[in-house]
């Protein structure tokens, strides 16, 4: 059965239309270079324009194989298609991550984004983008999921004066396996921080996090332990993080006194919710594209962060390496039984 992706690739109007171009050109033998399509379909490879006739670009032949016995493929051409079009509005890009980050975007104008849409990338409705799940295999079209995939960040030194936009970059791709060497890298910062400098660090981030990165954030205060105290009693005054802070006091051994607000329990319950939904997206994922090259074991073991607390067992963890890791076999009912403990933490 056809992905998702593959059916919303092969369907996009946008990539019909230079599929249909390009074979007219191939067919007619006769360059169209003053027509719309010829630049975007000679930077994805989809017709090679060297001298002589114009022939089919490595993207067209995986898109239709000349040998029947080849399946045709379709992300990976879309893909080199999305960033051929990224590659002549480049200034779309900050955009699209940005929506990427905040699950939508106002724009002023629609520009380019019209052209997204007929490719599948975005969703557009008045002011606001939304990248489709096409779309943001496309954005992040260089790393770790399938050939080519998915965004990886080279995460670099921790320092002193780290902004919260860089951290908050870290603690988002953090909690969804997207640091180059995650375990190292993350063991790597903790060698290098203070840990008071980085509690304030994580501290001040909180109020940009939410679920997975929260939650992360919220893990990464734990491993410092009491030296984030000072830090942590910032997040006390503010309803959205009040009882993260409260947690976390509990958590350490040295609870404060008093409970919170209906309204500062409500957001922890909100974050947690967002936290699980975004594990269950990630596995989805990684069903439908497995990860190449496969994620490490102590990769795998950073999900425990970024998933809320409770939920953070032994036996979550153990279902979690099954079911990510490739070397390791998953069993009858795996899926189903973290469902099952997913749907009771949520």
């Amino acid at each position: 059965m056809p992905s998702a992706l593959r059916m919303a690739a092969e369907s996009a109007p946008l990539m019909l239309d230079l599929v249909e171009f390009a074979t007219e050109i191939v067919k007619s033998a006769s360059p169209r270079t003053d027509h719309e399509h010829w630049r975007t379909a000679v930077l994805a490879g989809l017709i090679d324009p060297s001298p002589g006739t114009p022939q089919y670009g490595p993207t067209m032949r995986a898109w239709s194989p000349e040998d029947d016995l080849v399946t045709p493929r379709r992300v990976e051409p879309w893909i080199e298609v999305l960033q051929a079009v990224l590659g002549e509005s480049p200034g779309l890009t900050p955009t699209l991550l940005v929506a990427f980050r905040d699950g939508e975007v106002v724009v002023e104008s629609r520009q380019g984004f019209e052209r997204l849409e007929r490719l599948g990338a975005v969703t557009v409705e008045g002011s606001l983008v939304r990248l489709t799940p096409l779309g943001v295999r496309g954005l992040f079209a260089c790393g770790r999921w399938a050939d080519p995939s998915y965004w990886l960040l080279e995460p670099g030194e921790w320092w002193a004066n780290l902004s919260t936009e860089d951290l908050v970059a870290f603690l988002q791709a953090a909690a969804q396996l997207r640091l180059v060497d995650q375990a190292g890298a993350v063991e790597r910062w903790f060698e290098q921080a203070s840990p008071e400098q980085f509690a304030y660090q994580l501290v001040h981030a909180g109020p940009s996090l939410h679920g997975g990165a929260l939650a992360t954030a919220f893990g990464y205060l734990l491993r410092i332990g009491l030296d984030a105290a000072p830090a942590v009693e910032e997040w006390l005054a503010s309803v959205s993080l009040a009882c993260w802070g409260l947690l976390w006091f509990d958590l350490i051994g040295a609870p404060r006194v008093g409970a919170p607000t209906e309204q500062e329990h409500a957001c922890l319950i909100a974050e947690s919710k967002r936290a699980v939904d975004e594990l269950r997206i990630l596995l989805d994922r990684s069903a439908l594209e497995p990860p190449q090259p496969p994620l490490p074991g102590a990769t795998i073991d950073q999900l425990s962060l970024a998933i809320p607390h409770r939920l953070a067992t032994p036996r979550v963890g153990e279902l979690l390496q099954r079911l990510l890791n490739s070397e390791l076999r998953e069993q009858p009912g795996d899926r189903a039984e973290l469902e099952q403990l997913l749907a009771e933490t949520r």
